[in-house]
């Protein structure tokens, strides 16, 4: 199987942010094109709910991109980086990204798993 990462069904779209999203078997792939002062869920917010649930393995291609993690540690990741975040994490764009990540589907389509995109401060 196989398609074009811009063709992937659009699941979120607010202002310039797009993330497009394709399952296969037991995986969730998605590419998230994200412009600068973009914020996924309540970035600075650190309360359980304003947390993504999910966890993900992926692959920056341009850009950069902020995470903070429940237990407070934060981290960057920018273009040619892998990455992993494990469950209860927030994150953020300040000069935008390009990114490829795959998610196990079981958790991506748990309630409240996600929260929304959103754009500026």
């Amino acid at each position: 199987m196989r398609i074009a990462m811009d063709r992937l069904p659009l699941e979120v779209s607010v202002g310039d942010a797009r993330v497009r999203r394709g399952a296969w078997t037991d995986r969730v792939v998605r590419v998230l094109d994200l412009p600068p002062d973009t914020r996924i869920g309540c970035a600075g917010v650190e309360t359980p709910e304003a947390l993504c649930r999910s966890p993900h393995w992926g692959y920056v291609l341009d850009g950069s991109i902020e995470v903070r993690f429940a237990f407070g540690e934060r981290e960057s990741a920018r273009a040619g980086d892998l990455y992993y975040w494990p469950a209860l994490h927030t994150c953020w764009t300040d000069e935008g990204v390009r990114c490829l990540e795959f998610s196990p589907v079981e958790d991506t389509n748990r309630p409240g798993a996600h929260v929304p995109v959103r754009q500026g401060t």
